[in-house]
């Protein structure tokens, strides 16, 4: 999701065909974009970590398996991760409703 949120919020940085370019220009480009998607994914894991500790913990106490307790913490991060990604499809849907295309780029 991270490639169509940035080109509904840069749209002129996403050059199409003949634009696209190469370059000095292009390299720094992808290296901002390149560390953007490593942020946005340390951004993305913290939370799905945190809350999979407490099943972790929980069944490691209660049943003292390790695989047990791996199965539990990396099911719970699953769902944290899908309901993030869920939410990010529904912002992107408003933002891509109110994307004008003749506006935003140039002539």
């Amino acid at each position: 999701a991270i490639p169509f949120a940035a080109m509904l919020y840069f749209p002129a940085w996403m050059g199409t065909g003949a634009q696209r370019g190469g370059g000095i220009e292009a390299m720094g480009q992808r290296m901002i974009f390149f560390f953007g998607y490593v942020v946005v994914l340390i951004v993305a894991l913290l939370p799905a970590a945190g809350i999979s500790i407490l099943p972790f913990l929980l069944v490691q106490w209660l049943a003292g398996s390790l695989p047990a307790s791996v199965l539990a913490a990396g099911a719970t991060a699953s769902a944290v991760l899908v309901g993030e990604f869920a939410f990010v499809i529904s912002w992107l849907g408003h933002r891509y409703e109110q994307f004008d295309l003749s506006v935003e780029l140039p002539r």
